[in-house]
């Protein structure tokens, strides 16, 4: 939230009095304000802002290669990339290699622009690899994470990672300036999870399925999300996004 005038110590309070986590910074004669609202599903809710002080919080750290709340340690590698997402709940590490970025031979002839042969999908793809710099964002009491930025090839990758006060899940913002022809850009998410099955979000409902290996079932439809639970039952990763509609398993 973006306020008109100079805040010296912003703090958002609930309509009940509540003070919540709060992180303000000057931009120009303005101060942008970012705080955790306590929202319901499809709700209004008044906040008031005030100068004070704000409760002390030590639930979020950050250091040069790792995100911590009280849920979740991320690390990331020299590389850029995660290489661990560790369930503090659970007790558990949920990916079993770090996630990359892999670009895959893209021959189609006839469509492509949108077309993506099995073929192709059958060959070694190759990692993004460049320089990387890495820039912390630390927005505590509220949040923590990085600004990652790889060069690689005649492209550029930027995602920022972000770690909230009390999240139970990661958020990953992903930015790339695509200038490579005739290539396919996948993320790869190696899980700890194993099971045959996966469920698919297919928009009016969702799909069990297994394994895209085999002709002519090699990508799976996906609207909003991708599910893929231990064959134990007692843990699970959902990778949810805004903005792809495939994904092989």
């Amino acid at each position: 939230v973006k306020l008109d005038g100079k805040f010296d110590s912003p703090v958002v309070k609930t309509a009940q009095g509540s003070v919540l986590p709060t992180y303000s910074t000057i931009e120009g004669e303005g101060t942008i304000i970012t705080f955790l609202p306590t929202l319901k599903p499809v709700s209004v809710e008044i906040f008031a802002v005030t100068e004070g002080e704000a409760s002390g919080d030590d639930t979020l750290s950050i250091t040069e290669d790792t995100l911590e709340n009280e849920n979740l340690v991320v690390k990331v590698n020299e590389k850029g990339d995660i290489c661990s997402i560790y369930d503090k709940t659970l007790g558990k590490e949920l990916l079993s290699a770090p996630i990359r970025e892999e670009i895959f031979e893209d021959h189609s002839t006839v469509w492509p622009s949108w077309e993506y042969e099995f073929k192709d999908l059958q060959k070694e793809p190759r990692t993004v690899t460049g320089d990387v710099k890495v820039e912390m964002i630390d927005q505590r009491p509220v949040s923590v994470g990085f600004k990652i930025k790889v060069k690689a090839s005649a492209s550029t990758y930027e995602k920022t990672l972000t770690l909230k006060k009390g999240g139970k899940g990661l958020l990953i913002d992903c930015e790339t300036d695509w200038q490579d022809r005739a290539s396919l850009l996948t993320i790869k998410f190696p899980l700890s999870a194993e099971n045959e099955k996966a469920l698919f979000d297919g928009d009016l409902g969702a799909e069990l399925e297994g394994n895209t290996n085999t002709y002519p079932y090699f990508i799976h439809n996906v609207h909003k999300w991708a599910d893929l639970t231990d064959s134990s039952g007692e843990f699970g990763v959902t990778i949810a996004n805004d903005c792809k509609y495939a994904a092989a398993k």
